[in-house]
């Protein structure tokens, strides 16, 4: 899941005030945000207590905002308050005993 917003975040990041950019770059950046959110809705199930609609809509909003803005500083921030919500809520989900083990992977 972080891969997935890690890749669209730079893939954002190439985004320059009054440039334009190439097709290639636009391709890159339309794959990496749909497969950015793609992800999110995929991988849910690894972090029960991660909300698949808030979070892909408030990255949604990071990307358009950014877009709209290039404000990197704000895209960084929230990119970076993202992907920490993910990391505690996925560390607290984990299963730490074999018996948790056992009784997460028969869910």
């Amino acid at each position: 899941m972080l891969s997935g917003i890690s890749d669209a975040y730079s893939a954002l990041l190439i985004m320059q005030p009054h440039v334009p950019l190439d097709d290639n770059d636009q391709m890159r950046l339309i794959e990496a945000k749909a497969n950015s959110v793609r992800i999110i809705r995929d991988r849910i199930f690894v972090a029960k207590d991660i909300e698949p609609g808030e979070t892909s809509n408030r990255w949604l909003f990071a990307m358009h905002r950014y877009e709209k803005t290039l404000n990197a500083q704000d895209f960084h921030d929230e990119y970076g308050a993202i992907r920490d919500e993910i990391i505690q809520k996925a560390i607290r989900c984990a299963p730490r005993s074999t018996v948790q083990r056992l009784m997460f992977w028969k869910d």
